[in-house]
């Protein structure tokens, strides 16, 4: 708070930054990934976040040798689909 001896006007100064519920999801999702993927996921990573989403939602899906069921994944298919989504 500012004061002025000379009129006695009082003004609230704000220095501090609010953070937005966006920013509070990102974090929470930094924080998600780093426990989920075992890697330190910061901001610096930003670029990277949806690779990340997408690697951490494929954790713990079983593999079928000769081919998949529903909840199954083969590979080779699940890694060109990754890398042309990603990588390209």
């Amino acid at each position: 708070m500012f004061i002025c001896a000379g009129c006695g006007v009082h003004r609230t100064a704000v220095s501090e930054k609010t953070e937005t519920a966006s920013e509070r999801q990102t974090v929470a999702d930094y924080r998600y990934l780093s426990e989920r993927l075992g890697i330190d996921v910061t901001s610096k990573d930003e670029q990277h976040l949806a690779l990340y989403k997408e690697a951490a939602g494929w954790l713990g899906t079983p593999y079928r040798y000769g081919g998949p069921l529903s909840r199954d994944v083969i590979v080779r298919g699940w890694s060109c689909k990754f890398i042309n989504r990603y990588i390209s």
